[in-house]
Parts: C-alpha cells; structure tokens; sequence
C-alpha cells in the first residue's frame, strides 16, 4: 500500500495489463513476472492460450502471437476506483490515441 490515498481512501499499487488495445486490471493474487514468462513463451512457440485472472472480465483466456502488442503498466487505485472498473469495465484503451484529425 502507498501512502498516498484517493477521497480518503489509502491507493493500492495495481497492475494493467494491455493486449492488442484491450485493457484489464489484474487480480492483486496474479503472480506478474510469471505472467510475462507466460507470455513471453507463448509468443516464442508461435501462438498459444495465456490465462490470467482480472476485476471484472474473470478468468480471461488470451491467444498470444508474435503480433500482438502487450504492456504491463502499475498504477494507483483506491477500492472505489477498482470497484467502479468492475461495474463497468473499459472495452479499449483510447489513452495515447489522438481521435481528433
């Protein structure tokens, strides 16, 4: 836990994982650095199924290729914010994006 806090709330290091534009916020309980390991042998046999478990989307099951983009990025959140993702989950990340032309 940080010290920072969030409307009274203490912030609680998460992490986001990004696959082709998806965005899901990891359960705390994902072991990470073996998540990547994960990925990272899936990508390298060509393709196949990587598992993790997420706040709201559950147990996602993702096909890996050499093509897909992926980021894990950490971020702050307090209990509120993390409830309010699993109510209603982002379906893209538009961050980095310019919509505007």
């Amino acid at each position: 836990m940080t010290g920072s806090s969030h409307k009274g709330q203490a912030l609680m290091l998460r992490t986001k994982l990004r696959i082709d534009g998806q965005v899901f916020l990891l359960q705390e309980t994902i072991d990470v650095p073996q998540l990547k390991r994960d990925i990272m042998a899936a990508m390298q046999t060509g393709a196949a199924f990587v598992n993790f478990d997420t706040h709201s989307h559950g147990l996602v099951s993702v096909l890996m290729t050499q093509q897909i983009p992926v980021r894990f990025e950490s971020v702050e959140k307090s209990e509120d914010e993390v409830d309010d993702w699993v109510a209603t989950p982002p379906t893209f990340d538009f961050e980095g994006y310019n919509l505007e032309h």
